[in-house]
């Protein structure tokens, strides 16, 4: 009875199964509370809204989120309005279809805000709509079972497929602070209250170190404030580093980080200097890092065995895969002009530049996507007016961008993410002209199928040897392999019985010496 053993392996891995999106409606009203001031105007709202839970059903997702909104608005002081500002928290919640969806799968959920709308319902009461976009991608576990070799006293003959997984080798949520100490200088008020701190970060990087996985950043920091006595509005800013890292033992530097930022509520503190005066400003932003970090997994895949002293039946399964090609990132600088209408007041002074990108369309080409998308873009500028100190203009700004990515083909998937690395403007005539640096980065997967050998089963039922010498006129598509395969050869015996080199290719209409062997 021939010996013939086996060899198997298990390989583990995450992958993409599925992503959805959905637009969820987020209305409230708030009371002002009695520590202040009247609204009488409001000058605008931000929102920051972050996924705190999801849980994965069957072909859904629900989501749970938080979020922090900021209202800027104008309140009679001292017979003029004068800035103030309220926070609210409040929960949002969505269900998300998708496709294939089940419980325990791995499920990624970020969300922006698309759209979002304060106004008065009276003094001392307001009101929030807006449109938050959610995304989920969902990934599963896989584990394929297959023969990763064949130990045998017979020869057997097989014929192996390099080939390689995308296999995560860990994923982490972790934790940063960037931190800053603001000391006022003599020119500028001591501080009275502070009304917005608004924190950006860009040059983000997360680097695959051995054992380990660095995250790094900068944030920039724009404060918002008012003296003890007086209405003016006063702008402090910075622009700190932050950088940890994060213990991962299976990290190798040939590894691939794939991962995101999230700023929460900033925490800030108000000091007094050498002189008892309120000049120094303390600001903690907590920032959580999501990331994973993925490795190529080489591997020889067995394609396709025989024997020539065995009939053998391979059994296979073939998987579905998606695959990463490849990511880059460009960085496109974007000019062009928010007009005012005629109701704003004129700018003389521009206090503060915030915006977020919005792609709203792409596609794919050989090597390339193109990509379109917009900046929204809020302007607070000082205004002549006796009566209002500081307005708001708001507006969107078009572009294009492009990623090259070898190899990309127009049926493959591209994931885009991109965001504002700087939004700076200036005042040209009744016009602020804006100048930005977009960063974009493309993620391209694509669909393949792979065979894996799951079993062989053989049989010594053979046929016996002729003693004849078959002369073989070869076919097209016709190699050294299908050949020895088809006489129950081996391929080094077909290689020296007809003196073909052993890198040779032969072709279509070569004749071959076949020794004596049964055909099955």
């Amino acid at each position: 009875m021939s010996d013939i053993n086996l060899i198997g392996e298990s390989i583990e891995f995450e992958q993409l199964l599925n992503e959805n999106y959905t637009d969820t409606m987020v209305r409230g009203e708030y009371l002002i509370p009695d520590t202040h001031p009247d609204v009488i105007k409001i000058l605008m709202i931000d929102a920051r809204p972050y996924i705190i839970n999801t849980e994965v059903m069957q072909d859904k997702v629900y989501v749970e989120g938080q979020v922090e909104y900021n209202v800027l608005y104008f309140a009679k002081e001292e017979e003029r309005l004068a800035v103030n500002s309220i926070s609210y928290n409040d929960k949002f919640n969505s269900q998300i279809d998708i496709g294939g969806a089940e419980h325990r799968m791995i499920c990624e959920a970020e969300c922006e805000v698309e759209h979002i709308n304060a106004n008065i319902i009276n003094e001392r009461k307001i009101s929030v709509d807006g449109i938050f976009n959610i995304k989920c991608s969902l990934y599963e576990n896989k584990k394929i079972d297959m023969v990763k070799d064949i130990d045998s006293t017979e020869n057997v003959q097989m014929k192996k497929q390099h080939s390689f997984l995308d296999k995560v080798v860990g994923s982490l949520k972790g934790d940063m602070t960037a931190k800053s100490s603001l000391q006022l200088s003599g020119e500028k008020p001591e501080i009275g209250k502070v009304l917005r701190i608004l924190p950006m970060l860009h040059k983000k990087e997360i680097k695959v170190l051995e054992g380990k996985v660095q995250c790094s950043a900068f944030c920039k920091i724009d404060v918002f404030y008012k003296a003890p006595e007086g209405s003016e509005v006063n702008i402090l800013e910075d622009d700190i580093y932050i950088s940890e890292e994060f213990d991962m033992e299976s990290a190798l530097p040939n590894m691939t980080a794939l991962g995101e930022f999230l700023i929460l509520t900033p925490e800030y503190g108000i000091r007094e200097d050498d002189t008892g005066e309120r000049r120094i400003l303390d600001i903690e932003i907590p920032v959580i890092v999501r990331f994973k970090v993925v490795s190529k997994e080489n591997m020889d895949i067995i394609e396709d065995a025989y024997c020539p002293k065995l009939s053998m039946d391979l059994d296979k399964q073939k998987h579905e895969l998606i695959m990463m090609l490849g990511q880059n990132t460009t960085e496109t600088i974007v000019k062009d002009n928010l007009y005012l209408d005629a109701q704003d007041s004129v700018p003389s002074q521009i206090i503060s530049v915030s915006g977020k990108v919005f792609i709203i369309d792409k596609k794919i080409i050989e090597n390339k996507v193109l990509i379109e998308g917009i900046i929204k873009a809020d302007v607070i500028y000082r205004s002549s007016e006796e009566n209002s100190n500081i307005a708001l203009v708001s507006g969107e700004i078009p572009f294009n961008t492009a990623v090259e990515i070898p190899g990309l083909k127009i049926d493959m998937i591209a994931r885009i993410k991109s965001n504002i690395e700087s939004l700076d403007g200036d005042i040209e005539a009744n016009t602020i002209a804006l100048k930005a640096v977009i960063n974009t980065n493309c993620r391209a997967f694509y669909k393949t199928s792979r065979d894996f050998l799951t079993d062989i089963k053989y049989s010594e039922d053979f046929p016996m040897k002729k003693s004849s010498i078959t002369i073989y006129v070869v076919q097209p598509g016709d190699n050294i392999w299908n050949v020895a395969k088809k006489y129950y050869i081996t391929q080094e015996e077909l290689i020296s019985v007809n003196g073909i080199e052993p890198t040779a290719e032969i072709k279509a209409g070569d004749k071959l010496l076949i020794p004596g062997r049964a055909i099955m």
